[in-house]
């Protein structure tokens, strides 16, 4: 009987592709990272549900009133003056077809303090500007929302040190209030809700050891978008490496649409946030990170801090192209070695 191999079977004969040593290495590296993303995912997943859970069982729509029930002590209704006091700084530039509706959301979320909105804009010839304006003037004249919180429009003027977002915040700063005990940094393009300023500011309340409380950007589909483009699905993957972030009640890392601060840290010298800003400063979230890193404190993301926004349907390739370029700019950019070392 002849040797199997003779037999013609080109199965049987000759080496098998599978039982390659690199190609078994690089299958095992990404078995590895799967398991690695599942593992987290799962800890995201349950993090929220349970903590989402308890709130449901409390009856409550934020963490702050949640914790108290939970320690037995009634919650005390407090007059406006006796509550934290919040400036919100919004860096506006054009008007996009949600701006009005996400300003109005924005201005009736809030904790039932006393607030002042400012709205950061580059220039007056900006269509932001006669946006702003006009939507000021609705405000005033609704006697409804008078007290709902002050609105003021800082014109920064053209950025020549640092990037235009940033110099439109360090402007915007000049003009906050002495008496804030809190400072909220806050995209314009995000729906907000009055659970996560609350939470925001009941964490950095709770907690001394937190500098700053971050939110963080969830994108959906709404049921009523005719179609989605292949770069809108792109955009949502790509989101999805965020949650990674999510799953810690302490982060790594931060989102720059949503940072509260106390005013009193954000204007110290020896953290140095502004002063980084101003000394060619290019990604804000960035810097506030390295900074939280660099005084050995911690950020904070309470679980109910998701802001949601629609994706836009006619998200093209073109802008999420130049969206990833500028995700990967921002990486070679750094204030200090503290902060290029965490980019690395």
């Amino acid at each position: 009987m002849p040797p199997l191999e003779s037999a013609g079977d080109p199965w049987l004969g000759g080496e098998d592709w599978t039982c390659q040593p690199l190609l078994q290495a690089g299958m095992s590296v990404v078995f590895v990272i799967g398991v690695a993303f599942t593992l987290i995912w799962v800890t995201t997943w349950v993090r929220f549900y349970t903590g989402l859970e308890r709130l449901r069982k409390a009856g409550c729509s934020c963490i702050s009133d949640m914790r108290r029930r939970e320690s037995g002590k009634a919650q005390q209704p407090a007059s406006k003056g006796d509550l934290p006091r919040v400036s919100v700084l919004l860096p506006v530039k054009g008007v996009h077809a949600r701006s009005h509706h996400n300003w109005r959301h924005q201005m009736e979320s809030t904790h039932g303090g006393e607030v002042e909105f400012i709205f950061c804009i580059e220039s007056q010839d900006d269509p932001a500007y006669q946006a702003v304006k006009k939507f000021r003037e609705e405000r005033d004249a609704d006697a409804r929302r008078r007290g709902q919180g002050a609105i003021k429009i800082v014109v920064a003027g053209l950025s020549f040190h640092s990037s235009q977002k940033i110099h439109n915040l360090l402007e915007g700063v000049k003009h906050v209030s002495g008496r804030s005990d809190y400072v909220l940094f806050l995209d314009d393009d995000a729906e907000m809700r009055p659970a996560i300023m609350r939470d925001l500011i009941f964490h950095l309340e709770d907690d001394p050891s937190v500098l700053v409380a971050t939110g963080y950007p969830h994108e959906y589909i709404a049921p009523s978008t005719p179609h989605v483009s292949f770069a809108g699905f792109m955009l949502l993957g790509y989101r999805k490496l965020a949650y990674l972030n999510i799953s810690l009640l302490h982060p790594p890392a931060l989102w720059g649409g949503c940072l509260m601060l106390r005013r009193s840290e954000l204007m110290d010298p020896r953290i140095g946030i502004l002063e980084a800003w101003r000394d060619r400063g290019y990604s804000d979230d960035m810097i506030v990170g390295g900074r939280v890193h660099r005084s050995r404190r911690r950020m904070c993301h309470p679980a109910t801090c998701v802001l949601v926004s629609e994706v836009d349907p006619a998200y093209s390739f073109g802008r999420h192209l130049n969206y990833l370029a500028r995700q990967m700019f921002v990486l070679d950019t750094y204030s200090d070695a503290t902060v290029r070392a965490q980019n690395y």
